[in-house]
Parts: C-alpha cells; sequence; structure tokens
C-alpha cells in the first residue's frame, strides 16, 4: 500500500483532467463575448453606414433603404448575423427635440430636411450552447439619428 502511495504515474493526467474543462470553459466563454462584440459592433456600423445613406435620401436600384441596411448587416458580418432576426423601425422627425419624444414622429424615413432616426435590433444567440445555457439570448441594438439633406 505504501508503494502504490508514492507512486506519482500520472498525476498530470489527472490534475490537467481536474483543470482542462475549466480552461476549456473559459476559453469558450472568452469566444463567446468577443463573437458578441463583434455582432455588436457589425449592427453599429451597419446602422451608421444605412444613416450615411439615407440622409441623401437615395434608394438603390430595386430595393428599400430597409433592404439595403439588412444588406449591409450581412455583408459586414460575414453570414455570422442571420438577417431574418434583425428588426429595424425607422422614424422621421420635424426636429432633433422631437426626435427625443414618445410619439412625436411618424414611421419611415421621411423627406427632405427631415430628422431620421434609425434603430436596428436583434438577439444574439452566440456560438455555442454553452453561452445560451449561461446568459440565454442577449438583446442587442444600435440606432443613429441624422438631419436628411434637402432632396
Amino acid at each position: 500500500m505504501k508503494r502504490m502511495l508514492k507512486n506519482t504515474d500520472g498525476t498530470a493526467a489527472i490534475e490537467f483532467a481536474a483543470s482542462g474543462f475549466a480552461l476549456v470553459t473559459v476559453f469558450v466563454m472568452l469566444l463567446e463575448a468577443a463573437s458578441m462584440y463583434f455582432a455588436q459592433g457589425v449592427l453599429e456600423s451597419a446602422v451608421d453606414r444605412a444613416a450615411r445613406f439615407a440622409v441623401t435620401g437615395a434608394a438603390p436600384v430595386g430595393m428599400t433603404r430597409e433592404e439595403r441596411l439588412l444588406e449591409l448587416v450581412s455583408s459586414m458580418s460575414l453570414g455570422m448575423i442571420d438577417t431574418t432576426g434583425v428588426q429595424i423601425q425607422t422614424s422621421s422627425y420635424s426636429s432633433y427635440q422631437a426626435a427625443g419624444t414618445a410619439g412625436a414622429g411618424s414611421a419611415g424615413l421621411g423627406g427632405s430636411g427631415d430628422v431620421l432616426k434609425i434603430e436596428a435590433a436583434m438577439t444574439w444567440p452566440g456560438l455555442t450552447p454553452l453561452m445560451q445555457v449561461v446568459t440565454g439570448a442577449i438583446h442587442l441594438g444600435a440606432s443613429a439619428v441624422v438631419r436628411a439633406e434637402r432632396f
């Protein structure tokens, strides 16, 4: 029995088995957090680009400005974001002060000289089921308020 207690063969494997699971879990959670921040950055950048596009009043041939925003989200995310889950809300207001008041605007991107508010929201499910177990679905959102050019 004393000989078995002094034998240290295989202790490294046992120690790795005890701590390896925790290390892999932390690594996966870091990847999950990085992918979530990437998705948030893509959503913000797409809304920003769509707002600059909406300012001009131009619409691409064969698509609406909302469809253009979804196209930007899809292309900027390299396909990581499913655009069917992205909700877009656009409103137009007569002034910047009115843009901060609930119910003061009208739906849509308005017209020449209007203040436009573009909001995009989505639920980020995560890359692995581990994220859903730990945090559940995460809600991401981005918005931009700009004044349209005179067109």
